[in-house]
C-alpha cells in the first residue's frame, strides 16, 4: 500500500515537472517588442527543432535579434520566427495577425485598419504568396482581388480585368450587366495585338497593334491585293476595231501626216534595198 503511494507521488512529481519545463520553454519561445508603430507579439524556433538546411534566393527569411525583427532574402542572422505572429495599434487593436513556419509566411494572414474593420487578407505557402489576395473597403466590400499562380496573375479591379503573363497583359472591361465591352491586348507596356470592342456582347471593332502602332498599311495592300484578284470585263472585238478607228479619227491632222510619210519613207527605203541586192546577186548577172 505504502510502495503504491510511493509511486504515484513519484509519477505526479514527474509530470508537474514536465509541465513546469514546458511552461518555462513556451516562456522562453516567446517574444514582445516595439516596431513600426506597433507592438509585435510572436514566437521563435526552439533551439531542439532543425532550422533551415538550405535557404532559397527567391524566398524572404523572418527572423529575431536584439529586440528587432528583421527580413532576408535568400538567408537569416537571427533566431527564425516560427508560429504565431500578431502585431497590436497602440489603443490595443489587432493590426495584423498570421503564421510562421521556420521563418516563412504561411497560411492565411489578415491585416486590420485602427478602427477594427479588415483592410487585406493574403494566402501564403512556404514563403510565397498563392492564391486570392482581397482589399476591403470600410463596408467590408471586396474592392480588389489579385490571383496569384506559378507563371501568371490576374488583377480584379470594379469593372475590369487585368491578367498578366510574363511581359504580356490583357485588360479587359465590363459594362454594367457583366459582359465585356473592350479587350486590349499589350507587350512591354505597349499595344500589341488586338483590341476589341463590343456592344451588348457582341464584336463592334477589331483593331491591331504591333509594338504600340497600329497595322494600317497592311489592311491598305491587302484591298489593293483584292482588287486586282477581280476580273476585268472583256470588250467585245467589233467595239475593240471601232474604238481604235475612233481614236485614230480624232487624232491630229499633223500627226496622221507624219504618219503617213514615215510609212512611204519605209517602202522606199524597202525598195532601194531589194534592188541593191537584185544588182549584186550573181546568178542573174
Amino acid at each position: 500500500m505504502r510502495g503504491g503511494v510511493a509511486l504515484l507521488l513519484v509519477l505526479s512529481f514527474l509530470c508537474a515537472n514536465v509541465n513546469a519545463q514546458k511552461e518555462l520553454k513556451d516562456f522562453y519561445l516567446n517574444r514582445s517588442l516595439k516596431q513600426d508603430n506597433q507592438q509585435f507579439q510572436f514566437k521563435i524556433l526552439d533551439d531542439d527543432k532543425h532550422g533551415v538546411w538550405f535557404y532559397r534566393k527567391n524566398k524572404f527569411y523572418h527572423w529575431y535579434k536584439a529586440q528587432h525583427v528583421l527580413s532576408t532574402q535568400g538567408a537569416s542572422s537571427g533566431v527564425l520566427l516560427h508560429g504565431v505572429f500578431e502585431g497590436f495599434y497602440e489603443s490595443k487593436q489587432l493590426a495584423q495577425r498570421g503564421r510562421f513556419s521556420k521563418g516563412l509566411k504561411s497560411g492565411e494572414w489578415l491585416y486590420w485598419r485602427e478602427d477594427g474593420t479588415l483592410r487585406r487578407s493574403e494566402s501564403w505557402k512556404n514563403g510565397v504568396m498563392r492564391g486570392d489576395q482581397n482589399m476591403y473597403d470600410e463596408s467590408g466590400q471586396v474592392v480588389e482581388t489579385i490571383t496569384l499562380k506559378r507563371w501568371s496573375s490576374e488583377r480584379r479591379v470594379a469593372d475590369s480585368l487585368i491578367q498578366t503573363k510574363g511581359n504580356k497583359e490583357r485588360i479587359t472591361l465590363f459594362d454594367e450587366q457583366g459582359k465585356v465591352s473592350a479587350r486590349e491586348d499589350y507587350k512591354n507596356g505597349k499595344l500589341h495585338g488586338d483590341v476589341r470592342s463590343y456592344e451588348d456582347g457582341k464584336l463592334t471593332d477589331l483593331k491591331r497593334y504591333k509594338y504600340g502602332e497600329e497595322l494600317v498599311k497592311e489592311e491598305k495592300n491587302k484591298e489593293k491585293k483584292e482588287e486586282k484578284a477581280e476580273p476585268e470585263e472583256k470588250t467585245p472585238f467589233f467595239k475593240r476595231i471601232f474604238s481604235r478607228k475612233e481614236k485614230s479619227e480624232k487624232e491630229p491632222k499633223e500627226k496622221r501626216e507624219k504618219k503617213a510619210r514615215e510609212k512611204s519613207d519605209k517602202e522606199k527605203s524597202e525598195r532601194k534595198k531589194k534592188k541593191a541586192k537584185e544588182n549584186t546577186d550573181p546568178e542573174k548577172q
